[in-house]
């Protein structure tokens, strides 16, 4: 059964949708809760503004749907995620960003998030994302996730392969600053320079301490 809203959409009778935000901006969180509550079918339950807060009132709370900030003090949005799956929430979660890619899209889509939304989204946008999610459909087309996941796997292959060419050690990349035996040599024992001659009788290039 539904009833007509004022400007001719039909909402169902139900149980209104109930909505957690977290966001780092209290004033961002508190405004985006003004917002969704003008929706008959949609109800905030909670504003937070820390990542820890965020998996603890979701745990108590159990809402249909979180709406997590990506960037938070002490968790950011896709380790609250991660966490919240590892407790066993059934929540959905979509992910706010004021910055998002292809790898944000991959990694939250990764931990089980929805999906995420920019904050500079329109509000229907946001409404319509919201209530998709509270019936478990996802907010990307195939594709796109597709092409987030082999940009995030092609971004990772490219880290490892640089950290694997680095130098281990400083003087790794300076031959001349390693004696037979690869160990470092001191100083001043590099670039053919010898201590003795140079009036350190004390000291030798033969080890390097």
């Amino acid at each position: 059964m539904a009833r007509s809203r004022p400007d001719g959409d039909a909402i169902a009778l139900h149980d209104p949708i109930t909505v957690i935000i977290a966001d780092d901006h209290r004033s961002f969180g508190e405004a985006l809760q003004i917002a969704l509550d003008k929706e008959r079918d949609l109800s905030v339950v909670g504003v937070v503004d820390r990542g820890n807060d965020a998996v603890r009132t979701t745990i108590h709370d159990q809402p249909d749907v979180v709406l997590m900030d990506l960037r938070m003090p002490d968790l950011d949005g896709i380790e609250a995620t991660r966490k919240l799956r590892e407790e066993g929430s059934r929540s959905a979660v979509i992910i706010l960003t004021g910055e998002g890619d292809d790898v944000s899209l991959a990694r939250a889509i990764q931990v089980g998030a929805r999906g995420f939304l920019y904050k500079t989204a329109p509000m229907i946008d946001v409404v319509e994302a919201v209530r998709r999610a509270s019936r478990g459909e996802p907010l990307h087309r195939p594709a796109e996730v597709n092409r987030a996941i082999k940009t995030m796997r092609a971004r990772s292959k490219h880290d490892t392969e640089t950290a694997r060419d680095e130098p281990t050690h400083p003087a790794d990349a300076h031959p001349e600053h390693l004696d037979e035996a690869g160990r470092p040599l001191e100083d001043g024992c590099r670039r053919g320079r010898d201590p003795i001659r140079q009036g350190h009788p004390s000291r030798s290039c033969s080890v390097g301490s």
